[in-house]
């Protein structure tokens, strides 16, 4: 099946701060803050249809903002951030320059935040949607409040935050200034501003420059030009407020469903493997644990047409209820927690009854009744599912059948088995920020350091026995790939 092309959100974390002030007239309760978790959700399965997505998140500096990368890394996010004392300019030339940038990628693009720089970011994102790097017209939409858009290009399509992406409630169009916008029409884009010379001779002078060329050697827009355009209708005949406009139908944009897939994580027996890795010193958190959105997007890009479905099997206990959430909210997965159980065993000990196991084999067992034609992964490093997997090749679906773990740590059926794929979480997904001290993953020769094994032998004075990860503050990429890092 093809690949889908890659997708961008860039937000504007600036603007989607103080927007829902202006909307609401006050400030926004807690619960009706923005959920970025969900407008991730949004963009990479419901705005184009189920999509790998690269997030972007721009945001001035400020005292929590070491506390807040850390958050969103745990998203996927590259999160931009600008110092506070050049004000709002410094993150939106960002936004500029990534979006001159992306105009030699081949790549779709949701941008989250309004136009409160004159109209070089409409601009900007205009020529991205005219600028076709591959076969096919670019996807390029706006999620913002609807009727409250500084700018708007009647080429562009617009999406509402609150009733399209749901990344926050109704309520917030209730307050003091909702009801004193009711009934005015949203603004219209007639004419292509030029960014101003104040700018400079830094890079926003460069990018105007480079932007009045570009606009220059293409022509004149279609229904652009100043005489082609009326100006903004009287209130007598003015249209309906944006926010009463029927929201454009994401599945219209879809692409055609394939063969769906269907990925089932054995959550109990990744962290397992992975805390016995960290030598059991380290609790499993957000830092330390598969950065799941890795394995969506992995999933997802293998899928081709088809959609991916994906399963989270848990034991309860006190902490599941909010891993279970991030699962739910962040990344569309279905959460499957099972009550333990202890039962007898030899001699009256009683032991942990593997409730994963037998909930993931029994949907498996369903899979092969149906003689499922999509593709199958099971993220685990346990053996006990190869009876299950093999009844599902037998019965004919014809899907891809793989294994997803540490491979040094795999069932060896797995690997003796050549109609099961066996993909590694952090070389092949790219599914961990840090590279995991895997004892026993096997090393070319050429790559074999001997002062490894005597360090092994006698130890090492310089080696306190912590694992260091990446620091927050280490300088982000320029442009983040279209495809997860690879070890």
């Amino acid at each position: 099946m093809p690949e889908k092309r890659s997708l961008y959100l860039i937000v504007d974390g600036d603007d989607l701060f103080r927007a829902p002030q202006k909307v609401a007239g006050r400030a926004p309760e807690r619960h009706e803050r923005l959920d970025y978790s969900r407008l991730l959700h949004y963009a990479s399965w419901e705005a184009f249809g189920e999509r790998a997505v690269t997030p972007i998140y721009f945001q001035r500096e400020h005292n929590t903002a070491a506390a807040f990368y850390q958050a969103l890394r745990g998203f996927g996010y590259d999160l931009r951030l600008s110092p506070y004392d050049d004000g709002f300019e410094v993150p939106k030339e960002g936004i500029l320059q990534l979006l001159e940038m992306l105009r030699d990628i081949d790549c779709d693009l949701l941008y989250a935040g309004g136009d409160s720089y004159y109209g070089r970011i409409t601009t900007a994102l205009r020529l991205l949607l005219h600028d076709d790097a591959g076969d096919e017209p670019r996807n390029v939409a706006v999620v913002h409040f609807a009727g409250w858009r500084t700018i708007e290009d009647p080429e562009l399509e617009y999406r509402d935050i609150v009733r399209d992406s749901k990344a926050m409630p109704e309520s917030i169009y209730v307050g003091p200034a909702t009801e004193a916008f009711e009934g005015t029409p949203p603004s219209i884009y007639t004419t292509v501003s030029e960014p101003s010379d104040a700018a400079g001779e830094g890079f926003g002078g460069q990018l105007a420059t480079a932007l009045r060329e570009a606009r220059a050697a293409e022509g004149p827009e279609p229904g652009n030009a100043a005489d082609d355009v009326p100006a903004a209708p009287p209130a007598a005949a003015a249209a309906p407020p944006a926010a009463a406009a029927a929201p454009p139908a994401a599945a219209s944009r879809a692409n055609p469903q394939g063969s769906n897939t269907i990925l089932l994580i054995d959550c109990e027996n990744i962290d397992w493997h992975l805390s016995t890795m960290l030598g059991g010193k380290q609790n499993l958190n957000m830092n330390t644990r598969p950065q799941w959105t890795q394995l969506k997007r992995f999933a997802l890009e293998r899928a081709g047409e088809g959609k991916v479905g994906a399963a989270a099997y848990l034991q309860f206990n006190e902490q599941v209820s909010g891993f279970a959430r991030y699962l739910e909210a962040e990344l569309g997965f279905a959460t499957v927690i099972l009550e333990p159980e202890l039962v007898d065993g030899p001699g009256g000990v009683q032991t942990r009854r593997p409730v994963v196991d037998e909930a993931i084999n029994k949907l498996l067992a369903h899979l092969a009744a149906d003689a499922w034609p999509g593709d199958i992964y099971v993220v685990t490093n346990d053996g006990g599912y190869l009876t299950e997997l093999e009844a599902v090749r037998d019965a004919g679906g014809g899907g891809r059948i793989a294994v997803v773990g540490f491979t040094d740590e795999m069932h060896g059926d797995y690997a003796r088995a050549d109609w099961i794929e066996t993909i590694d979480l952090e070389v092949d997904v790219g599914a961990f920020s840090h590279k995991l001290p895997r004892r026993y993953r096997p090393v070319a020769v050429d790559e074999y350091e001997p002062a490894t094994t005597l360090a092994d032998l006698f130890g090492d004075a310089a080696d306190d026995g912590d694992i260091e990860f990446e620091d927050a503050e280490e300088p982000v990429r320029n442009l983040p790939p279209p495809r997860p890092p690879r070890w």
